[in-house]
């Protein structure tokens, strides 16, 4: 006879355990609320690091300001060009090609180009780019940056909305500051360099930031006169070396006085006498 197989009661104690677990979970998440589980972070994964959008509002930080190059002088009018004596081949050219102005370095006589931006920093660096010669009061500039003296500390009042065309150059490493202006006076003290912490004491080159329009206009005229202007300056200062030591130089070969010349004409006629033996030398006379 085959044996008879039981099946398990429906009230076994594992399926009445299993039945009450089930329905107390699903009870439980019926009711509790669900959070979203934190992402796994990789101890290998870098995270990107965005920087927050900059409002306009918000005053520029000084690394900003050295950083922006936004032109403070207007685009080039049309009719500069047509000025021009080759207007075709000045259209050419753009103005980040030109720049603002030009620099004949006083070390070297390199030609570098002056760009001027908005900001603190006006001219950035300005260092000759073949022999790192600092901008000086001897180098010559066209009319973009022109040398003042010390003693100018008043200018006129500056309208609103626009900056102090006055600055000053660190002589140690060559950065340009803008100067500060109240009312109608002038502050080039207490400028502290951020490249290499040096300090103006009112010491520093200071030059007025002219007009652009007579470079803009013709480039290679305003070159040509800055290379007169420096063989003119070259001259006087010769012709100045020249008087300054005209007492303690050695007189030149080339130089003949009064007093040498009649010593030269009595010694021809010594030499005169002495070659006729002490005669009186023939004369001719017609026939």
């Amino acid at each position: 006879m085959n044996d008879v197989q039981r099946k398990p009661s429906v009230l076994h104690p594992k399926r009445l355990s299993l039945a009450v677990t089930s329905r107390l979970s699903s009870l439980f998440e019926k009711t509790e609320p669900k959070f979203p589980s934190p992402p796994s972070r990789s101890p290998t994964a870098h995270q990107k690091l965005t920087k927050p959008p900059r409002t306009s509002s918000g005053p520029l930080t000084l690394q900003e300001d050295f950083d922006s190059t936004v032109p403070a002088e207007p685009p080039t009018e049309p009719y500069l060009i047509k000025e021009n004596d080759y207007p075709n081949l000045r259209a050419l050219r753009t103005d980040q090609d030109i720049g603002d102005g030009l620099w004949l370095c006083s070390h070297c006589r390199h030609e570098n180009i002056l760009r001027h931006y908005k900001g603190a920093f006006p001219f950035k660096h300005l260092r000759c780019n073949r022999c790192n010669h600092i901008l000086c009061p001897d180098c010559h500039t066209s009319a973009i940056l022109s040398a003042i003296p010390y003693g100018l500390i008043h200018a006129r009042r500056t309208l609103t909305g626009r900056q102090v065309r006055y600055c000053h150059v660190c002589p140690t490493c060559g950065l340009s500051y803008r100067a500060e202006q109240e009312g109608t006076t002038l502050d080039f003290y207490g400028t502290i360099c951020v490249n290499c912490s040096a300090t103006s004491w009112g010491d520093w080159p200071r030059y007025h930031i002219g007009n652009h329009e007579p470079y803009r206009r013709d480039p290679d005229a305003v070159f040509t006169q800055l290379v007169d202007q420096r063989a003119a300056d070259a001259a006087r200062l010769a012709f100045q070396w020249v008087i300054a030591n005209a007492g303690t130089r050695p007189r030149s070969r080339l130089s003949c006085t009064a007093e040498d010349a009649a010593d030269g004409e009595g010694g021809m006629q010594s030499r005169d006498s002495e070659e006729s033996g002490g005669r009186e030398p023939l004369t001719w006379s017609p026939c």
